[in-house]
């Protein structure tokens, strides 16, 4: 059985799907995988300090969902050990590089990836 979980956030553009990922971002560590949210493409910028914190008073304004805050899904899914890797090719693009990271994510290489997800690795992505 696989012990690790990558969940690949790169392709869908709505942020209801960013709250189900995190959601199956943290009910696998709660599982106790090693879980890994990869985001690339527009959501290597959720990256970036408060980005996150907008987008979820964001949603609560426009009522989209009731229940946990996309914060607090992300902040269990950090402290239960799950990782934050941005994309290098979308970081550099966006020049993430000037702006302060959330503490825990990584900017990774597309060979750190690779080899991630071929030790024995479930991938999900969206």
């Amino acid at each position: 059985m696989a012990e690790n979980i990558c969940l690949m956030l790169s392709e869908t553009d709505t942020t209801n799907v960013l709250f189900r990922v995190l959601s199956l971002a943290a009910t696998a560590v709660d599982l106790h995988k090693r879980t890994v949210l990869y985001v690339g493409g527009q959501w290597a910028g959720l990256a970036q300090q408060g980005q996150l914190e907008r987008r979820d008073r964001e949603l609560q304004l426009k009522g989209f969902y009731k229940g946990t805050p996309l914060v607090d899904l992300f902040r269990h899914f950090q402290n239960a050990g799950g990782q934050l890797w941005v994309s290098a090719f979308d970081a550099q693009r966006m020049n993430l590089n000037t702006h302060p990271l959330i503490a825990g994510a990584y900017v990774v290489d597309e060979s750190t990836l690779l080899d991630f997800v071929t030790q024995e690795t479930v991938v999900l992505n969206f």
